[in-house]
C-alpha cells in the first residue's frame, strides 16, 4: 500500500503503469481474501444447518479466528524499555 501510495502522484507514463499495477495487485489480493472469508462463513453454516457442531469449530481453527481473538495485554515501559506492572 505504501508503494502505491508513493506512484499514486506521479505524473508520468511509468508512474501512472505502476500505480496501476500495484492497484490491481492489491484490489485482487482484497478480493481473495474477502472471498477466503465468505467461503468459511458459508461452510459454518452449512455445518451449523446439519448439526456438525464440531466441523464448525475445527473451520473456525483453520481459518485463524482463535489466533487473532486471543487474550491482549497492553505492557507499559518506562525510559529504560523495562515493563512496569502495577
Amino acid at each position: 500500500m505504501d508503494e502505491r501510495r508513493r506512484w499514486k502522484y506521479v505524473n508520468n507514463q511509468e508512474g501512472r503503469k505502476n500505480y496501476r499495477r500495484l492497484r490491481k495487485e492489491l484490489k485482487d489480493t482484497q478480493t481473495r481474501l474477502r472471498r477466503n472469508v465468505l467461503t468459511a462463513w458459508y461452510k459454518s453454516m452449512e455445518f451449523q444447518r446439519t448439526g456438525c457442531y464440531h466441523l464448525i469449530y475445527m473451520k473456525a481453527k483453520d481459518v485463524g479466528w482463535k489466533e487473532n481473538h486471543g487474550v491482549q495485554t497492553n505492557d507499559i515501559e518506562d525510559s529504560q524499555g523495562s515493563i512496569q506492572i502495577d
